[in-house]
């Protein structure tokens, strides 16, 4: 049953309904129960709302706004509406540095089933994921569903729990053998099984830092992807 959120939530699921309409993107796993739960009402015009928006969220707000809607604007690591990343990014006040990190972070998650292509690959990137996945104890259910709806063919999730099972010299090599952008991807996806559950605990930090010491990824780069993923996820400032 949907229930009535507070003006803040129900104004940052609507306009996300009316861009995911726009755009043909699915709903993303992590906001299907907010959305389940709440009858937020989908506005009419998009660049009305986001004027609303700027008027009544407060800043972090604005941000997770901006970085769901980055998401549902982003496919196979490519926008697939500049003009409303544009208008969202001036509406909002997104600083264009932070704008150009969020959206980089979101391109780079997005590209999976474009740059992994060998199974030998999506193995070490399935193997790589379990470790997170099992890093949270709590709740590593959640994470496990991150990752069946990451990975579409259920033989490169098992091929990657053998590997890290039975040999996992295997996984770091094959982490340090990625290319950079597959690097790139792969730890997008990490950090976001870090923070899909809301909380991320000290486990989940250090399997992350093992599994980026071994990819040899630049700080920068590592730094803008923690960026994109924890503003992304940050779901908690609507609470």
């Amino acid at each position: 049953m949907s229930t009535a959120g507070s003006p803040q939530l129900d104004l940052f699921l609507g306009i996300l309904k009316a861009v995911r309409k726009s755009t043909g993107h699915r709903v993303p796993p992590h906001l299907t129960a907010l959305l389940d739960a709440h009858g937020a009402p989908e506005p009419g015009d998009i660049p009305d709302a986001l004027e609303t928006a700027a008027r009544e969220l407060t800043a972090e707000q604005k941000a997770v706004l901006f970085a769901n809607l980055l998401n549902l604007c982003v496919k196979d690591g490519r926008p697939t509406d500049r003009k409303l990343i544009q208008t969202a990014r001036e509406t909002l006040r997104v600083d264009r540095s932070d704008a150009n990190d969020l959206q980089d972070s979101i391109e780079a998650r997005s590209q999976t089933d474009y740059i992994f292509r060998k199974d030998e690959e999506w193995a070490v990137f399935c193997a790589g994921l379990t470790g997170m996945a099992q890093a949270d104890e709590a709740e590593a259910h959640l994470e496990f569903e991150y990752l069946a709806d990451t990975v579409a063919e259920a033989k490169h999730i098992e091929a990657g729990k053998k590997l890290l099972e039975n040999d996992p010299n295997k996984l770091e090599n094959g982490l340090d053998r990625f290319s950079t952008k597959q690097k790139q991807c792969f730890t997008a996806h990490a950090m976001a099984m870090m923070f899909v559950d809301g909380d991320y605990k000290a486990s989940e930090q250090a399997t992350l830092e093992y599994l980026t010491e071994h990819m040899r990824l630049a700080d920068y780069q590592q730094e803008r992807l923690m960026k994109g993923m924890y503003t992304l996820f940050n779901l908690g400032v609507f609470a």
